[in-house]
């Protein structure tokens, strides 16, 4: 039988039929489209995720170099207030040039002592320090000048240590008496222990 022989009430089925037939194809079609939507969706939103955790990994190392570029910029200028060998041996000439302005007479010499810089936790350091053991008969005003002096212009680390004073007679006089002083100064270096 023909399509043309058909009665209206089987084309009418026949036209049911297809059009349920299609429409269910199309939303066989939607929802597959849809599943597969929502799993690329899913996919992007971890990407997302994945690339803000790589932002924020990559800001942390930014913040890591550029305190690492801070510690080391630190690091260059306290080594810059190490002195060297040379720079020891001006110290030394220096504390003499001083001794002698401010009259302050030497008992004994001036011999200075070298030695590792002991770090905690560290088997050996590549800093040094050098000790002058300072033994003089002074007025005390003699000794405040000296030390302020050297705190004013020497811009380099160095320090004071074991400072004492011994007056003479009837005690502590600012002028004129001359007191036993003893005391160390310590500069440190930083020795280069090769590659």
């Amino acid at each position: 039988m023909a399509a043309g022989e058909w009665s209206e009430k089987v084309r009418m089925i026949v036209t049911i039929v297809v059009v349920v037939v299609v429409n269910a194809a199309c939303w066989g079609y939607v929802y597959m489209v849809g599943r597969d939507l929502d799993k690329l969706t899913k996919d992007l939103d971890k990407v997302k995720k994945e690339v803000e955790g790589k932002k924020a990994e990559a800001s942390q190392l930014k913040d890591l170099e550029k305190q690492k570029r801070d510690l080391h910029t630190e690091n260059e200028r306290r080594m810059k207030m190490l002195s060297s060998a040379k720079e020891d041996e001006e110290f030394h000439t220096k504390l003499v040039q001083l001794q002698t302005k401010y009259s302050m007479s030497m008992v004994g010499s001036i011999s200075p002592r070298e030695s590792e810089v002991d770090v905690p936790g560290v088997p050996r350091t590549n800093f040094r320090r050098t000790v002058w053991k300072m033994n003089y008969n002074t007025p005390f005003w003699g000794l405040i000048q000296m030390l302020n002096k050297l705190e004013e212009h020497e811009d380099r680390f160095y320090v004071i240590e074991n400072l004492s004073l011994t007056a003479k007679g009837a005690g502590m006089s600012i002028t004129g008496v001359r007191h036993s002083c003893n005391f160390d100064i310590s500069t440190y270096r930083y020795v280069s222990m090769g590659p």
